[in-house]
């Protein structure tokens, strides 16, 4: 018997990835495309899941290099795999099968290895064309504008639906994005982490199924960082009514660098045609009519505060302060919190702090001097009871005489006091 001394490897010619459309009711068979030696180990696996001897049926035979489905049904579509091990390493071959009814591709079994549940009507041979989950007002789903700085991490959404279950591919100024740069690119969310100004450019995600097809687009920019003042831009809270301003300063000696206002979108659509993403975020441009403060520059700080007139609920939210330059940007998140201002109720935040001291500091003083003035009095008051009790216990034993014997005179019991000799 030969033994390998090797890892397992495949055979000359053949790919560990291939691609099979079988009509319907026709027969599957996979070859395991691995040389074949006494000591290999091999597991078959459809969509990540062990088939062993317990999924063996009439229709589906496993023998060692050969998976045999003798009449192929819509619920056969699926990524299979061969893993081939030994005492010196594995390797794996995949075989996606997609499924054919009346000539046309009804399930296409993605290399997205987590679509383990099958989500199409297998009872109806009708389908739906991918529509995206979430559009905007009018219906169209314009290029969305993404400005990230360096180091941070982007999610771009391309959430739809259809029947079948539409497959996805992302693209980067046309070209298909490589797994190898981007990790997983079959989700409905890209993610890029970490990014760097290389990663500036035009992402596409197409949609399609076998009864339509629909894309949409993403602008990246990603661009240096500048650096805000201080703790620039705060948190806020107002009453309802007054005047809320929110400072918003950088440090720069760029005469390009600008500074925008942004206030994030409450709404759960993932498209919305001329919205700015932060991160996941959709924000949009406040008008100007609600920025009456202009632009002022001195000494390298550029600032441009965020002025509200008598706020009202309408101004309460999410804003971000924007800097760009030509070279550089960079953002940071405030809230405003409107208060109600109640009649006879007063926020404690508006309470002065000297005031504070004044008031409750002379009050714990004199808490404390009254609780040692009651201890005192009930202590003397203690006291006294205890010595009047005891004064009165000696009066009572003094008044109280010794008892007399008593002796026989003239045929009578009598004290032997009252007897005179």
């Amino acid at each position: 018997m030969h033994v390998s001394l090797c890892p397992p490897t495949l055979l000359p010619n053949t790919s560990n990835l291939v691609t099979l459309d079988v009509n319907e009711n026709n027969p599957i068979e996979l070859h395991c495309p691995v040389t074949n030696t006494p000591d290999l180990s091999i597991q078959w696996s459809k969509n990540n899941e062990d088939l062993d001897s317990m999924w063996s049926s009439s229709n589906l035979v496993i023998k060692r290099f050969l998976l045999k489905i003798h009449q192929a049904h819509l619920t056969d579509a699926g990524l299979y795999k061969c893993n081939v091990v030994n005492g010196f390493g594995s390797i794996q071959a995949q075989f996606r099968i997609n499924i054919r009814s009346n000539g046309t591709i009804l399930n296409n079994a993605n290399n997205n290895e987590e679509r383990n549940a099958m989500g199409w009507d297998l009872d109806s041979l009708s389908g739906e064309a991918p529509e995206f989950i979430s559009r905007n007002d009018d219906g169209q789903v314009g290029p969305t504008r993404v400005i990230q700085p360096e180091g941070t991490t982007v999610q771009l959404k391309c959430l739809a639906s259809g029947k079948p279950s539409p497959e996805i591919r992302w693209k980067k100024n046309g070209k298909i994005l490589s797994e190898d740069e981007y990790g997983v690119t079959q989700m409905q969310i890209l993610i890029v982490k970490d990014l760097r100004q290389s990663d500036t450019g035009n992402y596409t995600c197409e949609l399609f199924n076998s009864f339509g097809a629909i894309n949409t687009t993403y602008i990246l920019v990603v661009t240096e960082k500048l650096q805000f003042f201080g703790n620039d831009p705060q948190n806020t809270s107002v009453e309802r009514g007054k005047t809320a301003i929110v400072d918003c300063r950088v440090q720069t000696n760029d005469p390009t660098t600008k500074i925008q206002w942004l206030k994030k979108i409450n709404t759960q659509q993932s498209f919305r045609p001329y919205a700015v993403v932060f991160g996941s975020e959709q924000y949009e441009h406040i008008e100007q009519s609600q920025e009456p403060q202009s632009e002022q520059y001195t000494n390298n700080i550029l600032s441009k505060p965020l002025v509200f007139s008598s706020v009202t609920s309408k101004e309460s939210g999410q804003y971000i302060c924007l800097v760009q330059s030509d070279k550089a940007t960079n953002y940071k998140k405030a809230f405003i919190n409107i208060i109600d201002n109640r009649e006879g109720v007063t926020p404690l935040t508006n309470i002065n702090n000297n005031l504070l001291y004044v008031i409750v500091i002379p009050l714990c003083l004199l808490g404390l001097i009254l609780f040692f003035i009651f201890c005192f009095r009930y202590r003397r008051r203690k006291d006294s009871r205890r010595n009047l009790h005891l004064h009165s216990s000696d009066a009572v034993k003094s008044s109280i005489k010794p008892r007399q014997p008593l002796i026989h005179h003239n045929g009578v019991m009598v004290p032997s006091t009252t007897i005179r000799t």
